[in-house]
């Protein structure tokens, strides 16, 4: 609908008809005082500009009403729109992969996949780390949290989703603080901080967090397991054209 259509339909909805109500009110005030006709006639010269300006100052009012109402149309579609960088559904997509969770028996060993470097699982183009030194660990009422790494190649292009499961006792892998993101699985006290724990990670290469020499990206974020965990973790990373899967050794998430 154009803009000239809206302003009728709002002039018309606004402004009631007036079926000649001006002019028969002035021939009623000429018929009881015919004295005052000259004074009559000035009014009826005068009505008509009046009558002009009120239908001016709503046609005003009216337009600002409707070019208003679409410019806060416009902000609002602006301020909504997803992060640059980003296709509309992308992370939903990632979302949508399944998880390709291996089947382990709880007396069963963990299969810990091989590093591809002394503390990195994973063969590409995206890495996870174990937990880094344990004073980078925090002990709550609920579990435990650690600081943890992922890498990434630099050629690595929009974003990522990283998810997390203790696949003995069948635990989500909580993240807190920066990056953390998607369903929200409840609210603890970290390093005396009250976090909101979510059951994703959400990475955007175009923004990362450290970049080491520009071969590869990295990201530092908290991770954590509620207590009664086996620590055999089993890490998903999907990104564009690529799923990449390992399980962290349940020695490297253990406190000492």
């Amino acid at each position: 609908m154009s803009l000239r259509t809206d302003f009728h339909a709002a002039y018309d909805e606004l402004t009631p008809p007036m079926n000649g109500l001006p002019e028969r009110l002035v021939q009623v005030v000429l018929a009881e005082n015919p004295s005052r006709g000259r004074a009559a006639r000035s009014i009826s010269s005068f009505s008509v500009p009046v009558a002009l300006v009120a239908v001016l100052l709503l046609i005003a009012m009216v337009a600002g009403i409707l070019i208003g109402g679409r410019l806060i149309r416009d902000w609002s579609t602006f301020h909504s729109a997803e992060p640059a960088g980003s296709l509309p559904g992308e992370l939903a997509q990632l979302e949508a992969r399944p998880l390709l969770l291996p089947s382990v028996q709880s007396e069963d060993p963990c299969p810990t996949a091989p590093g591809s470097a002394i503390y990195f699982f994973g063969s590409g183009p995206a890495y996870g780390a174990a937990p880094l030194a344990t004073y980078y660990s925090y002990r709550t009422g609920w579990g435990d949290y650690w600081k943890m790494e992922i890498l990434m190649d630099a050629d690595v292009n929009g974003l990522v989703l990283v998810r997390a499961r203790d696949i003995r006792t069948h635990q989500p892998v909580v993240f807190v603080g920066q990056y953390s993101g998607g369903p929200e699985f409840g609210t603890d006290t970290v390093n005396k901080v009250v976090a909101r724990q979510h059951l994703e990670l959400v990475l955007d290469p175009s923004h990362p967090q450290l970049n080491e020499a520009g071969l590869q990206l990295m990201w530092e974020f908290v991770g954590g397991l509620a207590s009664g965990y086996s620590a055999c973790t089993f890490w998903q990373l999907d990104g564009s054209g690529f799923t990449e899967t390992y399980v962290a050794s349940g020695q490297s998430m253990n406190r000492p």
